[in-house]
């Protein structure tokens, strides 16, 4: 069950997953937990985020070893439709919002905030990466016309937002010692604009 709450004004949307029962375990995770799955090969650390991607979802997939999560929605309508407008200005219309190559209609903002599940809008705070989707991440995306089209790739959003690219780049470099700098005309095909 996904509960809504309004978030503090200092944070963007976000979803946090509270508890989680794994098997016949039950974990309460603070809010800001990292939380890293450890094992051996087949001992079901990929099924477990299987399991709570569909959780996310709300699709009714079966769960085989996660058995039931409490995942909370930290916005309103109000506060989702505004980041949306102000981070992709191009990615809501009249009636839907248009956002990551994933689409959601307004209507269903209502429903996801009013704790059934976060719908269409699940997967732009969640995505199951199975092993075809990862190696197509890592491949460079197309370079796009950031002043007529939303991102589609992570590495998109980079391009199309200066402030986020500045921070992406200040974690990078916390971490690995050096700058990352986007290739702002990068990927297999470039499009004369």
């Amino acid at each position: 069950m996904i509960k809504a709450e309004p978030s503090p004004k200092t944070r963007p949307p976000r979803i946090t997953v509270d508890r989680i029962t794994i098997s016949n375990t039950t974990f309460d995770l603070p809010e800001d937990a990292l939380v890293i799955l450890t094992g051996p090969n087949n001992s079901g650390k990929k099924q477990a985020l299987k399991d709570l991607y569909g959780l996310i979802l709300g699709d009714g997939s079966p769960q085989k070893v996660v058995k039931d999560a409490v995942i909370k929605a930290h916005f309103t309508v109000e506060e989702i439709t505004q980041y949306i407008e102000d981070t992709f200005p191009r990615a809501i219309n009249a009636n839907s919002i248009q956002l990551l190559g994933y689409g959601c209609s307004k209507s269903n903002l209502v429903h996801t905030t009013s704790g059934r599940n976060l719908m269409g809008l699940a997967k732009v705070f969640a995505h199951y990466a199975d092993t075809k989707s990862r190696l197509l991440e890592v491949e460079p995306p197309d370079a796009f016309d950031r002043r007529r089209a939303s991102p589609e790739h992570p590495i998109q959003r980079v391009f199309a937002s200066e402030a986020l690219e500045k921070k992406v780049s200040a974690l990078f470099r916390a971490a690995f010692k050096m700058d990352l700098i986007p290739h702002k005309a990068s990927g297999p095909r470039y499009r004369c604009m």
